[in-house]
């Protein structure tokens, strides 16, 4: 079996990850990990990505995998949205010129797109059918027809036409994959083929599930927390995460409750007006934003974590989510979305309106000090998560799914 892989965003094993190459955290994450299980699976796999500097443009991963860092004629202009002006049309014009030059030698069985809600992916993954031949398989990771939110007027203008992509490459493809159920019956009332698309959710990684209480980052996170309550904030710095609302709460808590502390796990590209800010709420000295941080790393984060807020507009599933309820951190998030087909609310976390300052502060309040509110949210969601999103009940089902186009190739 052997498929071209389309996704901006990959994720590399580094010390240091540039916020203007976008940082993607969870997506990011979720992607290299089932690329890297289906390859140690046998699944021959190449994948077209942004990369960042420092990485080699081809860079084998596994006997099977090899990744490949196209970006093309990359301008030094910022982005708040992703990093860079124009990074993502950058990837595509690397991502064609691969395709056209190095794509029919290949032989693949299929193309599989990851789609952001941008609209980028889509093309290129509908000009490599069309210049290949070949099935195309998408996993959208945002839906720009029901879950995403325009972050600015551009985007806003953009919208529709950018739905239309989105739908058009569906009914193009051999299958697309959504995150949740409640998103598949969305799209199952929007198409007249009711079998075109199916649900695969994402999955803890597996360093959350064997991580050491030996952990010598843990030993050192430990000390230099020295006993105060944490909040965490894990993901992108950008304007979806709702990281000014995390801050709006922040500056509501700290009114209340002394000698607590905000943890922002990650970066990105609107850390300088996050900083802004947190000045401006007079709260430097109880924040600290790591920048980017290995996800090795991140499970001491959240083991060292009394409560974990991630209050995003949109958010298509939630791996941070999971990720904490494993860990046993009590989690406040979003209401729009995937979050809450994951979770029960007032069970096994808290969902809410993620403009809610007030009402969020208020949540948090409770779970900062009262031990019993904390700890049936903890008891609750962990098995809940464990039982449903383990990397073995979630994998083989895109096997399954390549061998079913597979299948379909050969009767063709």
């Amino acid at each position: 079996m052997n498929i071209l892989r389309l996704t901006p965003h990959y994720y590399f094993e580094t010390t240091e990850w540039p916020s203007r190459f976008d940082p993607m955290g969870g997506m990011q994450v979720q992607i290299t990990n089932l690329t890297e299980w289906l390859a140690d699976q046998g699944v021959r796999q190449d994948v077209l990505t942004t990369g960042i500097p420092g990485i080699p443009r081809t860079l084998p991963i596994r006997e099977r995998l090899t990744v490949h860092s196209v970006r093309f004629m990359t301008l030094p202009f910022k982005s708040s949205q992703t990093g860079t002006l124009f990074l993502d049309q950058s990837w595509f014009m690397g991502a064609v010129k691969w395709i056209v030059l190095n794509g029919k030698k290949k032989n693949y069985d299929a193309i599989h797109v990851h789609a952001s809600g941008v609209v980028w992916p889509l093309l290129a993954g509908m000009f490599a059918q069309k210049f290949l031949k070949k099935p195309l398989i998408l996993t959208i990771h945002c839906s720009r027809i029901f879950t995403y939110k325009p972050m600015n007027k551009w985007d806003q203008f953009v919208h529709d036409f950018v739905k239309s992509v989105e739908l058009k490459s569906i009914k193009l493809s051999h299958k697309a994959v959504v995150l949740t159920d409640k998103r598949l019956d969305s799209y199952n009332r929007l198409l007249e083929d009711s079998s075109k698309v199916t649900a695969i959710s994402d999955c803890i990684g597996s360093n959350h599930l064997s991580h050491s209480i030996d952990c010598p980052f843990c030993n050192r996170l430990k000390t230099e927390l020295l006993g105060k309550k944490t909040v965490l904030f894990l993901g992108r710095i950008a304007h979806e995460k709702g990281w000014a609302t995390f801050v709006s709460v922040a500056k509501e808590l700290a009114d209340k409750i002394g000698d607590l502390q905000f943890i922002v796990c990650g970066d990105g590209p609107q850390r300088e007006a996050m900083e802004e800010q947190i000045k401006a709420a007079n709260l430097q000295n109880q924040f600290r934003i790591t920048g980017f941080i290995s996800h090795k790393f991140v499970s001491c984060y959240l083991h060292h974590a009394q409560l974990f807020l991630l209050p995003s507009h949109h958010e298509e599933f939630g791996g941070s989510l999971i990720e904490a309820a494993i860990a046993g951190v009590p989690i406040i998030s979003t209401n729009n979305g995937g979050p809450a087909d994951i979770f029960t609310h007032g069970e096994t976390a808290i969902l809410t309106d993620p403009s809610d300052v007030k009402g969020i502060a208020d949540e948090a309040y409770k779970i900062l000090t009262n031990d019993s509110v904390a700890e049936s949210l903890r008891l609750h969601s962990r098995p809940e998560v464990v039982s449903k999103f383990l990397p073995h009940c979630v994998y083989p089902n895109y096997l399954n799914l390549y061998a079913s186009k597979e299948a379909a190739v050969h009767e063709g």
